[in-house]
């Protein structure tokens, strides 16, 4: 999962590729979770990739199951349970 770089006690994910969303682990808007598990599952050319939780939290899902994605989309938030692990990232500029 990659942080947004908000300074709040929440971590949204984001896609690296274009695909498709191919399943949801979670049913209910913040489900817990716990790091390791899988949040999502991705599909782009045949090529089945998961996202998992990097820290506990509560899981909000942004798009539904079967919903095109492109680069840089927003697909899960994570309200994290300790907000103090919360990971700032900056921009990489080109």
């Amino acid at each position: 999962m990659t942080s947004s770089g908000a300074s709040l006690s929440a971590s949204n994910v984001f896609t690296s590729t274009t695909g498709f969303l191919k399943a949801t682990f979670t049913s209910d808007s913040w489900r817990s979770v716990k790091a390791g598990q899988p949040v999502v599952e991705c599909e782009a050319m045949k090529m089945i990739m998961q996202i998992k939780a990097h820290q506990d939290g509560k899981v909000s899902h942004k798009v539904s199951t079967g919903s095109i994605l492109t680069i840089r989309d927003m697909i899960a938030s994570l309200g994290l349970a300790d907000p103090s692990k919360v990971v700032k990232i900056s921009r990489v500029r080109s």
